[in-house]
């Protein structure tokens, strides 16, 4: 309790982005989807820290605020470079909150309100859905939108589900997010039954290599 006090964390984070990408007409993964990544977690992280500092220069920062440590982080320069006023702002007026971003895996909401969930890819389009009052078919949204317009012949590419992708799809993706989030990311990366150990090690090298937590 304490060190939150210090700190006053918090963990804005996104769902739906699954969606999006099929609505775009992007593959998750590809070069076009993690450009799209790239720019959006950008503006968020931006408006993000900007707002922080708009509460510190209000109520001032979180009583662990550094400014030092800020000018000095990796995280602080992304900010600098991307966008020298809200930097500023941050320097003169600190942060109320030590960190501002995350990305939860939002599994229940997203859900129940019919969307992707978290940073995720669909798992499925289609699946059986069973409770007390039987068991029924239930499909994406995004795919019956879809089918309204195009009843007939096979989803287009850009419909990929986690198991469609390559490890690196998630990777990379995970890596073009992680890159625009101050603290760490909830992320499932999908690999067949038949997966080595040397398969894993690769993924988490990947990680690694593409500089995520």
């Amino acid at each position: 309790a304490q060190q939150q006090t210090l700190e006053r964390r918090i963990g804005l984070g996104t769902l739906g982005l699954g969606e999006v990408l099929i609505r775009m007409g992007l593959r998750y993964g590809d070069a076009q989807a993690l450009e799209f990544c790239r720019q959006t977690y950008r503006t968020i992280a931006l408006a993000a820290y900007e707002q922080s500092a708009e509460l510190a220069s209000i109520h001032g920062p979180a009583p662990a605020w550094d400014p030092a440590q800020f000018e000095r982080s990796t995280f602080g320069q992304r900010i600098r470079s991307a966008d020298l006023d809200v930097y500023e702002k941050v320097m003169r007026y600190g942060l109320r909150n030590v960190t501002v971003l995350t990305q939860a895996p939002t599994g229940t909401v997203g859900t129940m309100i019919g969307t992707s969930t978290g940073i995720e890819p669909y798992y499925l389009l289609e699946w059986e859905n069973r409770n007390r009052l039987g068991s029924h078919i239930d499909r994406a949204r995004v795919v019956d939108d879809y089918r309204r317009v195009h009843p007939e012949g096979p989803l287009p590419g850009y419909f990929a589900t986690a198991g469609d992708l390559s490890p690196m799809d998630h990777v990379r993706t995970q890596a073009a997010i992680q890159y625009w989030t101050d603290a760490s990311i909830s992320k499932t990366i999908t690999l067949p039954n038949s997966a080595t150990v040397e398969d894993v090690r690769e993924v988490y090298e990947g990680l690694y290599n593409h500089g995520c937590k």
